[in-house]
């Protein structure tokens, strides 16, 4: 029974280690703008949080249950022209904090690296919910309407965590470094008699 335990015990340890959750609020870098505003985007602004962005904007809606604030696919989006967030790491789950602003209607899409879809969500009917997608290794997620405003205003994934070379190199850069010998470990002249 102890090793049952014990073994439960070190599986529940292992997998909290292999991924550690990450949610993007799209507040993170201090966009303060009145409501009812929208801010172009680069695409790179959530890099270092692990996604990239491509075709969208960042808007401060009141009409945003959530928090106010999200990013929306470009003006106009339709399934040819949809916003997407790449994961610089691909994910096994993703949960959307999703809302219609304006208009009746929203599809989100999990693609993998081979753009093969490995999970959807549409809603015809205004309105703001959360929903999770998942499959393996999702690589980008899709998203647009069919005439109207629609805004993704939270994401949590779970970030894959490094591989132990890998984060050595990046959590310990100091132990990379050349340091001296201990003065124990030099090479000390020699001496004549006994040693």
């Amino acid at each position: 029974m102890k090793r049952i335990i014990l073994a439960i015990f070190i599986c529940t340890i292992f997998s909290y280690n292999l991924a550690d959750a990450k949610t993007i609020t799209f507040m993170e870098h201090g966009f303060t703008y009145p409501p009812m505003t929208w801010r172009s985007l680069v695409g790179n602004e959530w890099a270092t949080e692990g996604i990239m962005l491509t075709n969208v904007y960042w808007y401060a809606d009141p009409q945003d249950p959530f928090d106010q604030r999200g990013i929306s696919p470009s003006m106009h989006s339709v399934p040819s022209n949809p916003g997407i967030i790449s994961f610089i790491r691909p994910t096994n789950s993703v949960i959307i904090n999703w809302v219609i602003i304006y208009g009746e209607d929203i599809t989100i899409e999990a693609y993998n690296n081979d753009h093969l879809l490995l999970d959807s969500f549409t809603q015809s009917v205004a309105g703001s919910g959360t929903i999770t997608l998942s499959g393996s290794s999702i690589a980008s997620l899709e998203f647009h309407d069919l005439g109207g405003t629609i805004g993704i205003s939270t994401l949590t994934f779970s970030a894959p965590v490094p591989e132990p070379t890998e984060r050595r190199m990046t959590s310990r850069p100091e132990a990379l470094r050349t340091r001296p010998a201990p003065e124990a470990c030099r090479t000390r002249p020699a001496t004549s008699g006994n040693v």
